[in-house]
């Protein structure tokens, strides 16, 4: 892997790649996800979990995937600042499973 970089494509479909052709979409990326601040909030998230250790195409990946959780756990009139404060709704949501 060249550096360990990881490509984050924020879009409606959220694509996250590698330099040795690894690629990974969101299947959970709603449309509220794209307000003002949104890819500083999932920035942010992903450097806590690299972090705390794991790889930047995972922690890419699981921060994109809770980003989306959070947006769809919210509903509609989500802004950037409420997605931090709807991660542990997800987790909760995680853990009763």
């Amino acid at each position: 892997m060249a550096g360990g970089l990881t490509i984050l494509i924020k879009g409606a479909d959220t694509a996250l790649a590698l330099p040795d052709g690894v690629v990974a979409m969101s299947a959970n990326a709603l449309p509220r996800l794209a307000s003002a601040g949104g890819g500083d909030v999932r920035a942010r998230r992903v450097l806590g979990v690299i972090a705390q250790g794991m790889t930047t195409f995972n922690a890419s990946a699981a921060a994109t995937w809770r980003h989306g959780e959070a947006a769809a756990a919210f509903g509609p009139g989500l802004i950037a600042e409420d997605v931090p404060n709807m991660v542990p709704v997800v987790h909760r949501r995680l853990h009763a499973t």
